[in-house]
């Protein structure tokens, strides 16, 4: 029997996290007798997918997180790493700061490299002054270039957006899962012991500064709707700082976070509004999910125009008095709330289909 081809990704740790969340699902849904995946990480610390991936058979490497004084050891790790695993012919790579050197080695071993864009900025401050430096290069160190969106792109490739060396790749999702469920909105709901007057508002995403949930949370305050909730959906840094200002609010009380979970379409039938005040967004999956599932969404103006995919949409500044009427006017009426699940699978992000079509990509470029 031939062995499958071996794809080394690239990332920062298997967490749960947009990125990480989508090359999990490409996992489960590839041909594993074809393809099998392999990460190195940038942290030794363990992680949300870590016996997943051993029990699919996945290899996890851990590189020195890079720091800046440390280059040398950093880039020695790299040359070491390809000179005892002879077994990889494609490198994909998720982590941006450091693809100049990690796909410029892959290079010098004769590998194909792949940078893939999941974002549209850096963030602020110093770090992203730096990161930004150091990403420029990777448009014209890696072989090929991979984004969920033409912005996403755009600001990682620049014009490289425009060579035959540039794929759009819609990021999938599992459309049948998070196709809208009485029956389980009925089992949150009674889980959460939200009544049939509350208004659930919710939102999906890493509890991370560029997710916005300081605006979220003020704006949530303001608004003027009689049993408002508020439901987020995801885990990290910023979860004290959340509590803090939330209690700060006096709105702790209506909040519920629900923390290291994989199991988005579940909670989203709970839900009647969806609120996305993101920064900013290589894509933004969840947004599509919530489409999948028929709930109305307020987004920030700035996010691609690829989450366009449904009516349900309601692009909006970020101005907190244009945010809270526009969400005051959007009411959820369950006896029209449309399964979207199909629209969304032929619009090209279901799961199924962009992983088949990676699958024949790594497939082809391998040579088998």
């Amino acid at each position: 029997m031939t062995e499958p081809i071996r794809i080394l990704h690239v990332l920062g740790a298997l967490n749960i996290g947009g990125a990480e969340n989508l090359i999990m699902d490409w996992y489960r849904n590839i041909d594993r007798t074809k393809v099998q995946f392999d990460f190195v990480v940038h942290t030794s610390s363990p992680a949300f997918y870590d016996e997943e991936i051993k029990q699919y058979g996945g290899h996890i490497y851990i590189a020195p997180r890079f720091v800046g004084f440390n280059i040398f050891s950093y880039i020695k790790f790299w040359i070491d790493f390809f000179k005892e695993h002879s077994e990889y012919n494609i490198v994909h790579g998720h982590v941006r700061s450091t693809a100049a050197i990690y796909l410029f080695i892959a290079n010098r071993f004769k590998l194909i490299t792949i940078s893939h864009s999941h974002s549209t900025s850096s963030g602020t401050g110093f770090s992203a002054i730096v990161k930004n430096i150091m990403q420029f290069p990777i448009r014209w160190i890696a072989n090929f270039y991979f984004a969920p969106s033409i912005e996403s792109g755009k600001w990682l490739f620049g014009n490289k957006v425009k060579s035959d060396r540039f794929y759009l790749l819609k990021n999938g999702i599992d459309t049948e899962s998070f196709r809208f469920n009485s029956e389980i909105r009925n089992e949150i709901r009674h889980k959460f012991n939200y009544k049939d007057e509350d208004k659930v508002f919710g939102c999906v995403g890493r509890l991370i500064k560029s997710k916005n949930y300081n605006f979220l949370l003020s704006s949530f305050k303001k608004l003027e709707i009689n049993n408002k909730k508020l439901l987020i959906i995801g885990d990290g840094p910023e979860y004290n700082n959340i509590m803090t200002l939330a209690k700060k609010l006096k709105i702790d009380q209506e909040l519920k976070i629900v923390r290291g979970t994989n199991n988005v379409c579940y909670f989203l039938n709970g839900m009647d509004t969806f609120l996305f005040p993101s920064k900013f967004e290589g894509l933004g999956i969840s947004v599509i999910e919530a489409e999948a599932n028929g709930l109305p969404i307020i987004l920030n103006t700035v996010l691609p125009n690829e989450l366009d995919l449904t009516d349900l949409i309601t692009r909006v500044p970020l101005n907190i008095n244009d945010w809270i009427k526009s969400v005051a006017k959007v009411q959820s009426d369950l006896t029209k709330r449309i399964n979207y699940s199909e629209l969304i699978r032929h619009a090209g992000y279901d799961i199924v289909k962009s992983t088949r079509w990676l699958e024949h990509w790594y497939l082809k470029k391998d040579g088998k």
